[in-house]
């Protein structure tokens, strides 16, 4: 398996990737993960800092293999909503996608991550017919597929939970899944993060099996959206169907700690997480 971990979890660990591509992307490395997950925002990055990501990575055999978006109004800052039935709503996000997509393109990332957020919270059931949101959703998806696949791009579906996304819309694997099935498009795929896939589909590794031949990322983290290990997820149950669907990509390490302290959010990081997910491979768990 291939090990990254993302770039808004060691910005937490008070290791900034845009500020010190170098020592940070070296770090990483050494810790034995051989990706880094980066994500943008409105405003994309610096290209100064772009080249020297690109530079470092390229350097010691580092994959930069996903542009993570941001969909939240919390996280984005502004409503940028793919589902939304505001034109100039889902206008905006469209923009935004075409300007992360042409980034994903230079950082040779080759997959950029996508998904389905309200401006605020509609739980617990949207204002908007399922229905509409679907085929809005499906609408934009197609547009973003048609101008990723010019520049070699795939474009990553990640479910949100009903809390955070639209209630009874996107929200499990399987939902998914049935978007990507009939938006028809080669380029599209599913991102699976095991934290809402904990909370929406029957079993996190069901929801493994029912990305097969479809899955372009993992998000790993635990129950409690802390690091592997730390909640009830099944990891043996997640790397056993993951094997069994033959998953080649990367298994990206991304949390929130229940407690903000960044030396032990450090050794989380380059020392237990990745030692708990080397352990499960010397037991002959993943080959």
């Amino acid at each position: 398996m291939k090990y990254s971990v993302k770039a808004s979890t060691l910005s937490l660990a008070g290791l900034d990737v845009l500020e010190r591509p170098g020592k940070v992307i070296e770090r990483v490395a050494a810790a034995g993960y051989s990706g880094i997950e980066l994500k943008t925002d409105a405003g994309g990055f610096d290209q100064v800092a772009v080249k020297e990501i690109i530079k470092v990575c390229g350097s010691i055999g580092m994959e930069l293999h996903t542009l993570g978006g941001s969909w939240a109004a919390w996280d984005a800052g502004e409503e940028r909503d793919l589902a939304s039935c505001d034109e100039n709503v889902r206008e905006n996000a469209l923009a935004y996608s075409r300007m992360s997509i042409d980034l994903t393109a230079d950082l040779g990332s080759g997959i950029f991550e996508v998904c389905a957020a309200p401006g605020q919270t509609a739980y617990p059931r949207s204002k908007t017919p399922i229905g509409l949101l679907r085929d809005n959703f499906i609408r934009s998806i197609r547009e973003m597929c048609d101008y990723a696949s010019d520049r070699n791009v795939a474009i990553a579906i990640e479910p949100i939970n009903r809390y955070e996304g639209h209630p009874g819309f996107m929200n499990s694997v399987v939902d998914a899944m049935d978007v990507i099935d009939e938006a028809g498009c080669t380029n599209l795929g599913v991102l699976v993060d095991l934290f809402h896939a904990n909370i929406e589909d029957t079993s996190v590794a069901g929801a493994i099996r029912a990305s097969e031949g479809r899955l372009l990322n993992v998000h790993l983290c635990d129950s409690n959206r802390d690091a592997p290990g730390t909640g009830h997820i099944n990891f043996l149950e997640v790397m056993e169907a993951l094997q069994t669907i033959g998953y080649k990509g990367f298994l990206s390490i991304g949390f929130v700690p229940s407690v903000l302290d960044v030396n032990r959010l450090q050794a989380t990081l380059f020392e237990t997480s990745i030692s708990y997910l080397q352990e499960l491979e010397r037991q002959g768990i993943v080959q």
